[in-house]
């Protein structure tokens, strides 16, 4: 395997990319990774995960959006069809043409519904296969969670006077950005953020979808916003597979954690997907 760092050229400025090269390719992996702190605590797991597929013979792309990790711009300047034009740049330097191999869309929490958007503007771009990590279903009321955070960090400081959700939101749509949690967030983006809707957002029927669900205890189900939504998807004859799975919600952990687990249950649903293929 080889891992191959890079800046993939974007009409936005370059992003920072590392690609896990197999000595040979069964398929290609484009991660859309989670927003803002959700990344940084999940980036290790990530990397697990791509050298686990690219040991199964996957070449994997990790990539940074605009404004986000290592990639050139401002968070501030981002908006949803800035990086829906970076997921087309990195899904082409990561498939240099060669399409006649799956593809696979590997999502993590709000990386899943960016996905599928990306995937219904670019129904050109022959995706047959999604991993979803902890799917954030409902875009509005992950970033309203969002900004609580400014809220919590408020709260500590008696010198400052508690505010609303709202309220941020009116200073964002005022001013035009805010700082949350170290984040700059633009209205542009907070607007395009909380417009993404999985129970709309619906797949190509085309695509084979692998759904994991983390839970508290091995008797507990899904979560109603994920059964509601699998339930749509199945009704729009959409092949998905939802799995639950006990580990630490490792993308809102104080400590970094590991979660084999996981892993492990995305590389036997991928070799699941792949033998129904060949038969």
């Amino acid at each position: 395997m080889d891992i191959i760092p890079a800046f993939i050229p974007a009409e936005s400025g370059d992003l920072f990319s590392v690609c896990y090269k197999p000595t040979t390719v069964v398929g290609y992996v484009l991660c859309v990774p989670p927003f803002a702190e959700e990344m940084n605590k999940s980036r290790h797991i990530i990397t697990m995960q791509a050298r686990a597929l690219a040991e199964a013979g996957w070449q994997v792309l990790v990539f940074d959006f605009h404004g986000c990790g290592d990639s050139q711009g401002l968070l501030e300047e981002a908006s949803l069809p800035l990086w829906r034009s970076n997921l087309l740049a990195a899904f082409n330097y990561l498939t240099q043409g060669q399409t006649q191999l799956p593809v696979m869309l590997w999502g993590l929490r709000l990386g899943v519904p960016i996905a599928v958007d990306w995937m219904r503007h670019h129904a050109e771009c022959p995706v047959t296969r999604l991993l979803a990590w902890q799917p954030v279903t409902n875009g509005k009321q992950f970033m309203q969670q969002f900004l609580r955070l400014r809220l919590a960090a408020s709260m500590v400081r008696s010198d400052t006077q508690r505010q609303t959700v709202q309220q941020l939101k009116d200073i964002i749509a005022s001013e035009g950005t805010l700082e949350v949690a170290g984040y700059n967030l633009s209205a542009t983006l907070l607007n395009d953020l909380e417009g993404l809707d999985l129970s709309t957002l619906i797949p190509c029927t085309e695509t084979t979808v692998g759904w994991v669900d983390v839970v508290r205890d091995e008797q507990a189900d899904a979560a109603p916003a994920t059964r509601k939504v699998v339930d749509i998807w199945r009704k729009q004859a959409i092949d998905i597979d939802l799995q639950t799975i006990v580990c630490e919600p490792f993308w809102a952990t104080q400590e970094l954690v590991d979660v084999p687990e996981m892993i492990a249950l995305s590389l036997q649903w991928l070799s699941r997907v792949k033998e129904q293929a060949v038969v």
